[in-house]
């Protein structure tokens, strides 16, 4: 970054805020002890194994994007919260412009559970994200 002779100021933003932020776990653990989920059920409402909801809360696995999405969609997470815990996992922001993202923002701003947001997406000839 210093090499490339941009802004030092937007640089250094970038560094300190990626080293001040949360671990994806503690952040995810945080959201769902605030909301009273404990692991099983969680991995229940979010349609993942139970192995795998641990091993996410544990640290060992960083679930993919939909994994996200369906944590965040059970845990009726806003979509500034699911914002931030997509990008503590790195798997990218959901944008506006795509149609799959599109109908799972408007899923996430009209509170729907995880199975209306599926039938909304599939009914647009998108993926699902069971």
């Amino acid at each position: 970054m210093l090499e490339s002779g941009g802004d030092i100021s937007e640089s250094w933003d970038e560094m300190s805020e990626s080293m001040d932020a949360p671990l994806f776990r503690d952040y995810l653990a945080e959201l769902a002890e605030r909301r009273g989920y404990d692991v099983p059920e969680l991995a229940s409402r979010a349609l993942l194994s139970r192995s795998f909801t641990y091993q996410i809360f544990s640290g060992a696995r960083i679930p993919g994007k939909d994994a996200v999405v369906r944590i965040a969609l059970a845990l009726e997470l806003s979509l500034d919260e699911t914002q931030r815990l997509l990008k503590l996992a790195d798997r990218g922001a959901l944008y506006p412009k795509v149609k799959r993202d599109a109908a799972i923002i408007y899923a996430i701003n009209n509170r729907y559970t995880l199975l209306q947001a599926d039938e909304l997406i599939k009914s647009l000839g998108q993926e699902s994200i069971l």
